[in-house]
């Protein structure tokens, strides 16, 4: 597995955490941030990610992507992701979900 450098810039993060979560990039999209270009190629990366609302916290600032991303930073973008979401809520109150197993007629009909 390739090893992530120590300090990543926002750019750089929001690419890795698009990536890791199988999203796709829109071919047409609006300008996510006034300093993100669309010719950019992380600009479909920050628009995916800013539609999905990881990126709520800088509502109404610029994106400043060469800027290295904080852990606080990275801890609320992550936070957006709903396995994420799931997670924390478990580790915070101790519960866990009951497992969804398929009703009795679809598994059988599996079977066949």
């Amino acid at each position: 597995m390739p090893r992530l450098p120590s300090a990543l810039t926002r750019r750089e993060a929001v690419r890795v955490v698009v990536e890791a979560v199988r999203l796709r990039p829109p071919k047409i999209f609006e300008k996510p941030f006034p300093d993100v270009d669309r010719e950019d190629s992380i600009s479909g990366y920050v628009a995916v990610a800013k539609e999905e609302g990881y990126l709520e916290y800088i509502s109404g600032e610029p994106f400043e992507g060469d800027r290295f991303i904080t852990r606080a930073e990275i801890a609320e973008i992550l936070s957006k992701i709903p396995v994420v979401k799931i997670r924390i809520k478990e580790f915070l109150t101790g519960e866990t979900p009951e497992p969804v197993t398929a009703p009795e007629e679809e598994v059988e009909e599996e079977k066949l």
